[in-house]
């Protein structure tokens, strides 16, 4: 059985290696968000006329009746 004492230092690790939680999962891909963005441009830029659009039309809307 062994002890493990509170105080105990850390195993040194080899140059250059990187931490465990910056090392990634096998079987995961990387994220690229401008990737993401690019490819949903159109629908991104859509979306924001039309809700300045439905944004518009409800202000003057409620704006008659208040």
């Amino acid at each position: 059985m062994s002890t493990v004492t509170p105080n105990a230092a850390p195993l040194p690790q080899p140059a250059g290696a990187r931490p465990r939680w910056a090392v990634p999962i096998s079987g995961t891909r990387n994220i690229d968000p401008f990737r993401i963005l690019r490819r949903h441009m159109v629908l991104i830029i859509a979306s924001v006329f039309l809700g300045a659009f439905l944004g518009m039309a409800a202000f003057f809307l409620f704006n008659q009746f208040l």
